[in-house]
Formats: C-alpha cells, sequence, structure tokens
C-alpha cells in the first residue's frame, strides 16, 4: 500500500482550538457569576469527558454541587455563542509542526485533506468555519491552496 494523501480533522488537530473553548468557558462563568475558572490543567483533566455539557456536569460533580444548581444546558448553550464568536473573530494558530507537516507532504506528491469529524454537534463548529478563522490568523496562502476540504 502507498500513502496517497494525509487527512486531517480540524477542531485540535489542525487548529489548536481547546484553549479558544476553554476560554468561552471560563467568559461564561464569570458572566454568570458562578466564580469558576478552568485552569489549562483543570481542562486538560476535562477533556476525558466528552461533550461540554458532560464536562460541566463532570466539573459540578468535582467540586461537589448538585447537578440541578446550576442550568447545564443554558450555561453551555451561552458558552457556545461565545466561541463561536471566538471563531468569527479569526486568528486560531495552526498546531505546532502542522505548516511544516503540509509542505513536506505537498512536496513529496501527497495530496492533502481536511474533513469534519464523523460526529458535529454544531454546523458553526464544522470545518469551514475553523478554516477561515485560521485563514485570518495563521494560515499563510500557499497552506491554503495545498488543503483540500472534505464536507
Amino acid at each position: 500500500m502507498t500513502l496517497r494523501a494525509l487527512i486531517f480533522d480540524v477542531d485540535g488537530t489542525l487548529a489548536e482550538t481547546e484553549e479558544a473553548h476553554r476560554q468561552a468557558f471560563n467568559e461564561t462563568f464569570a458572566a454568570h457569576g458562578l466564580g469558576w475558572d478552568w485552569s489549562r490543567d483543570d481542562y486538560r483533566r476535562l477533556l476525558r469527558t466528552t461533550g461540554g455539557k458532560e464536562r460541566i456536569r463532570a466539573w459540578l460533580s468535582e467540586i461537589g454541587t448538585a447537578g440541578d444548581a446550576v442550568d447545564v444546558p443554558a450555561l453551555h448553550a451561552a458558552k457556545t455563542e461565545r466561541y463561536v464568536a471566538k471563531l468569527r473573530a479569526g486568528g486560531l494558530a495552526l498546531r505546532e509542526g502542522v505548516a511544516a507537516l503540509v509542505t513536506r507532504a505537498r512536496a513529496a506528491g501527497l495530496g492533502v485533506l481536511v474533513t469534519p469529524s464523523l460526529y458535529t454537534e454544531h454546523e458553526e463548529f464544522g470545518t469551514a468555519p475553523v478554516l477561515r478563522s485560521l485563514a485570518r490568523g495563521a494560515l499563510p496562502d500557499d497552506l491554503r491552496a495545498a488543503l483540500s476540504v472534505s464536507v
């Protein structure tokens, strides 16, 4: 079997998005007067739990707060609005080493494909918004031209 292409997911693979998620959570917690602030270590640990609402529930359990003390779906919806605003503002960073890897792959004649995850809970988290955010920030023209996007 001969390697013909590299296939990237976007969220957290091509683009560094987890810090933007963490910041959106913390801004939402502050706006709701909750007094919570997830450190990078807290968030890294919470990433073992899949899903934003589930992470909030895991946090509630960690801090010994009843699960019904907070309207988790509403809190998560507010966080989602903040995260989407961050995407629209642009400036996401490529993950370290991605630019060099794409450049070397293209030089070797490999295709480079960007595809969304199999499951995208919110369309606004999909491939196109993250790529647009990267384009406004860290994605050089030559790399943008090298990527094929599959939806």
